[in-house]
């Protein structure tokens, strides 16, 4: 047939002396195969050992060329310079940020201002701006604000009627100043 293997119940065998996908271990010893094995595994952790090593210093490379004037090659002395350099640019993002853009703190007001005109839905605009709070205005404060624009909602909500479009709205806006006020935490 052309096979070098034997049929048994449909199956092909293979031939009593076939080569072995690891070699001759038909005629090792058991030490023998231990041994193979063990060296098989030895070298496949170096190979994966050796890769590793090469993607930390190809990142180290890397950071050496991002890095200006990085004077320094071994390998403590460039992380310790990425430090640095990291915390500057931290420093400097922070300064920039607040320079440009500064975030209102707990020691700022907020002020709503409700006027007469409408935005074409014949809803009320309200404008907030944000002002310097001085240290004597507390927490009742802004509790107080925040009922006189739940009034003035309620009241824009009886005076339409209750219904429309925007009434869902309102009573939602509504609620959610409720939430507010009833949080202490603020």
């Amino acid at each position: 047939m052309g096979h070098h293997g034997s049929h048994v119940a449909g199956m092909m065998m293979p031939p009593p002396f076939a080569p072995s996908p690891f070699g001759d271990l038909g005629r090792m010893t058991a030490q023998e195969i231990m041994d193979a094995k063990a060296l098989a595994a030895s070298r496949s952790h170096s190979e994966a050992e050796r890769r590793r090593r090469e993607r930390i210093n190809a990142h180290l490379a890397r950071l050496r060329s991002l890095l200006p004037n990085t004077t320094k090659t071994d390998k403590a002395s460039l992380l310790a310079e990425v430090i640095q350099h990291v915390k500057e640019l931290k420093r400097q993002t922070s300064e920039i940020t607040e320079e440009a853009c500064p975030l209102p703190t707990e020691s700022d007001e907020l002020t709503v201002d409700a006027s007469t005109g409408t935005d074409g839905d014949g809803e009320q605009q309200e404008e907030a701006m944000q002002a310097p709070m001085s240290p004597q205005h507390t927490v009742a404060s802004i509790q107080d604000a925040l009922r006189a624009v739940m009034e003035r909602t309620a009241s824009a909500t009886e005076e339409s009627g209750g219904s429309g479009a925007g009434g869902g709205l309102k009573r939602q806006r509504t609620t959610s100043l409720s939430a507010i006020l009833e949080n202490r935490s603020i």
